[in-house]
């Protein structure tokens, strides 16, 4: 694992860009002769993987830790079979832990039927949740139900153990109406490295999260609101973030835009290396801890 360590840390250089380029983990895990979907998948021991499923204009991420997993959202209904070979190859057997950010057509489409292969030990969702009318949302209840699935919802300051990691929710803060503003909000720490998960969370939510848990928001890693729409990630929420990396869930060719150029913009000038899903397919990150590994699909 050393030497997969080591060979992560070499920077692939792009001569049209004059930038390091991240290498795929098909780059990677090849050298070695691990060229098996399940192998590529594998949780190296001792650390945390993070994937960020590319499904398109949509969020699907699942979080891995010692013998424990954590889904968050489950994209559109359409990919539903993408996330059932991901955990299939993978080697996961139950969910531990699902987040419903919020109740999106493009975070709970696929929710329903993933929830009946894989019922998790506990369902988390927005402190602000109220019965939603949409056929897809009362289907997912109805499921949730048949399934006798334990349900909690978010109550920021909770913290959850994902084996040797902690699950920290920070969001929503108040029973917003907007549903975007109602996204669970949420932190993942292992070890030195935290990584901040915004669902749909709009400006008002990233005021009222920075102002009750500013000391908490500091992250090696974000993965943006709304899909890098630019009515999220304000520049002043990002400056008490800070961090290195910030995951773009967005789909190529999308009809909304994402994400925007504003958005881009307010990265760059916070330095902030962007990873994108339309551009880079599955977006993976291992860390032991202390050390951090970021590997795309393309």
């Amino acid at each position: 694992m050393l030497a997969v360590a080591l060979l992560c840390g070499v920077s692939f250089w792009n001569e049209r860009r004059s930038e390091p380029l991240l290498p795929t983990w098909r780059q990677v895990f090849s050298v070695f002769g691990l060229t098996g979907e399940e192998k590529q998948l594998q949780v190296p021991e001792g650390q945390l993987r993070i994937d960020f499923l590319d499904v398109g204009n949509a969020d699907a991420s699942v979080i891995r830790q010692g013998a424990c997993t954590l889904l968050i959202d489950a994209g559109k209904d359409q990919n539903a079979e993408k996330i059932f070979s991901y955990l299939d190859a993978a080697g996961v057997k139950k969910l531990d832990y699902v987040i419903v950010t919020h109740f999106d057509d493009d975070h709970i489409g696929g929710m329903e039927r993933v929830l009946r292969r894989f019922p998790p030990d506990l369902l988390i969702w927005s402190l602000s949740y109220k019965t939603p009318s949409t056929a897809l949302s009362q289907a997912l209840i109805q499921t949730i139900e048949e399934q006798s699935i334990p349900v909690v919802k978010a109550v920021p300051g909770t913290v959850y153990p994902l084996g040797e990691a902690e699950l920290l929710l920070l969001g929503p803060s108040f029973d917003y109406e907007d549903d975007n503003n109602a996204s669970v909000v949420c932190r993942v720490a292992f070890g030195t490295r935290g990584f901040l998960f915004m669902g749909d969370a709009a400006l008002k939510a990233e005021q009222d999260t920075m102002e009750l848990w500013g000391d908490r928001l500091p992250s090696d890693l974000i993965k943006v609101g709304h899909h890098g729409s630019s009515d999220s990630s304000n520049i002043h929420f990002l400056r008490k973030v800070a961090p290195q990396y910030a995951v773009l869930t967005c789909g190529e060719g999308n009809p909304y835009g994402h994400p925007h150029a504003q958005l881009l913009r307010r990265l760059s000038s916070c330095g902030i290396q962007t990873l994108r899903s339309d551009e880079q397919g599955r977006i993976t990150v291992l860390t032991d801890g202390n050390s951090l590994e970021i590997l795309t699909e393309k």
